[in-house]
């Protein structure tokens, strides 16, 4: 089964989580009878799935913001399935042997916003998202921070809220252009005076 299911008329409303090293159907299953999932600043990484990552069936609404899906073992050819109503939004899903999202609902529902994906073709057309690495600090170590040189850092237009690590969003890194404004994608803000190989201060604690 799901490591996370919401049934019937239930809702899963999630803020700075982390998945990892779990095996299971699905990592979270909306079922049938108007089942809601909101997700936000959220890690998915290193879990084996037998089917996709995040399904939502019949009418059940999923909406997914600021999360990394990266390096999971997925048996089926999607990363996200959904036959009603999806929201994806300033995300980076880096799963090179799949296609991201499996969408068969009415498509004005499926609603894509900047996101950093190795697939776009699945994205409904989404004018904001891009295709490619992301590049993190150290991926083989687990290591989920984008590096300065990610695609995915000062993408998205500005955001309130704390990433995962409780870090303000919308830090506007000095010498790196805005695509569409100053927040990095994905589940994590580059802090200011971080570099690859001195990652000590990056929660804030030494008042940058």
């Amino acid at each position: 089964g799901a490591v996370i299911k919401i049934g019937q008329t239930s809702q899963l409303l999630a803020n700075r989580f982390r998945m990892a090293d779990n095996l299971g159907a699905w990592m979270i299953r909306i079922d049938d009878g108007f089942g809601i999932s909101q997700i936000s600043n959220c890690l998915i990484a290193d879990n084996n799935v037998s089917n996709t990552l995040i399904s939502g069936v019949s009418v059940s609404a999923t909406s997914i913001a600021s999360c990394t899906l990266v390096n999971n073992g997925i048996d089926l050819g999607y990363v996200i399935d959904n036959d009603c109503c999806l929201t994806l939004d300033d995300s980076i899903i880096d799963q090179p042997d799949r296609q991201a999202i499996d969408f068969t609902g009415d498509s004005s529902l499926l609603i894509v916003n900047d996101v950093l994906a190795n697939d776009v073709g699945t994205l409904g057309g989404s004018a904001t998202s891009i295709q490619g690495e992301p590049t993190f600090v150290d991926a083989a170590s687990r290591d989920y921070h984008l590096t300065l040189t990610s695609l995915g850092i000062d993408y998205a237009p500005a955001a309130a809220g704390y990433d995962l690590e409780g870090n303000t969003r919308n830090v506007d890194l000095p010498g790196i252009p805005n695509t569409y404004g100053p927040l990095d994608l994905g589940a994590f803000e580059r802090r200011l005076g971080c570099s690859v190989s001195d990652t000590i201060y990056c929660d804030g604690f030494d008042g940058s």
